[in-house]
């Protein structure tokens, strides 16, 4: 048999709802400046609120930050390598 090595990329999407208190004097143009920084500097939904919490934008209550059942998955294999190898039959001989 042929081997192969395949590379894939597993994507998971997690569709969440924060609830927050904006400063009066911002703008919808603000809010949105706000939220562009604050998703350009993240890894994580805690430094996601934090980037929130930078920008005078107060998180309300507890967010949902459980990792164990993403709302979408998404698997592509995006390369492979062909190896060339022996039965295992043949390199006894």
């Amino acid at each position: 048999m042929k081997k192969a090595i395949l590379y894939v990329t597993e994507t998971l999407t997690y569709e969440r709802e924060i609830v927050v208190l904006l400063p009066d004097e911002m703008s919808e143009e603000s809010l949105n400046t706000a939220l562009n920084a604050a998703e350009r500097r993240v890894d994580f939904m805690s430094d996601f609120v934090i980037n929130l919490a930078n920008q005078g934008i107060q998180v309300v209550g507890q967010i949902d930050d459980d990792l164990s059942s993403p709302d979408n998955c998404e698997i592509e294999c995006t390369a492979y390598d062909l190896k060339e190898t022996q039965d295992r039959e043949a390199a006894a001989e």
